[in-house]
């Protein structure tokens, strides 16, 4: 059965941290072996399916070869890692659901480096982070399912879970760029909110509290204004009644 969440990546973007606030900082490979399409990294942490991206680093210079990668390999080519078995610096990699990369044309020339896409990594902490919300919801059986009609998870929920994942993301990762710092700290001044939202949750509340009808027995507004219309018109006679209804103009509702 697959997991779901609460806030889409998207969600987490727009209403916790933008993606760039974690890039991962690129990672120079340290040797390629051809014959067998093994690239090496010291202490990768890599796992298999992680996606990943290749480039070159640097820009040509005068009586060098231009930076280039293996033959075979694309910078415009998302990549998975497939680590080597009993190896945490050796790994190989794939075309997106594809088979294996198991050899290079060559070992490519110059520096270049991976960076490695946050995204399914962001997408686990909002898994978890959906996990600790379904398990504060006493007054209801999670998971909590999208509106029928619109397909939407209750704004609530979305907001709350967008920004703890990026709170969570944040500490994780670190930021990438320091100029979201402030973002980040005015995010975590608002988890105090959330945390009074979530001991709410537990307390029994549910995640929208409805009014109580304080007049059962009495018609809403609109069908009291109705009939009070049609009673200022019998008022007058009625249909067929006094001849006061038509000069006063009125007409049945």
């Amino acid at each position: 059965m697959p997991r779901t969440t609460y806030a889409t990546l998207a969600q987490i973007y727009d209403k916790g941290l933008p993606a760039e606030a974690f890039v991962a900082r690129p990672r120079q490979i340290e040797a390629v072996d051809p014959a067998t399409g093994v690239l090496t990294l010291r202490g990768h942490g890599l796992f298999d399916g992680y996606q990943i991206e290749l480039f070159v680093e640097g820009s040509p210079v005068y009586g060098y070869p231009s930076a280039a990668l293996p033959a075979g390999l694309s910078a415009s080519i998302v990549y998975e890692a497939e680590p080597v078995s009993g190896s945490s610096n050796l790994f190989r990699v794939r075309p997106v659901n594809g088979s294996a990369i198991t050899s290079f044309a060559d070992s490519g020339s110059g520096v270049f480096s991976l960076v490695v896409d946050r995204a399914r990594a962001v997408n686990e902490i909002a898994i978890g982070q959906t996990a600790i919300m379904d398990d504060a919801l006493t007054a209801h059986a999670p998971p909590i399912p999208p509106n029928p009609i619109t397909g939407l998870y209750d704004e609530i929920l979305v907001e709350v879970c967008a920004q703890k994942t990026a709170i969570r993301a944040a500490a994780v990762f670190g930021l990438a760029d320091a100029s979201y710092q402030r973002s980040l700290d005015e995010l975590v001044r608002q988890a105090s909110e959330h945390q009074a939202i979530l001991a709410r949750w537990v307390a029994g509340r549910p995640i929208n509290v409805r009014p109580d009808d304080q007049t059962p027995t009495i018609p809403e507004n609109g069908g009291r204004g109705a009939g009070g219309a049609y009673r200022a018109y019998e008022d007058f006679g009625g249909v067929g009644g006094c001849g006061g209804c038509a000069g006063a103009g009125l007409v049945a509702l």
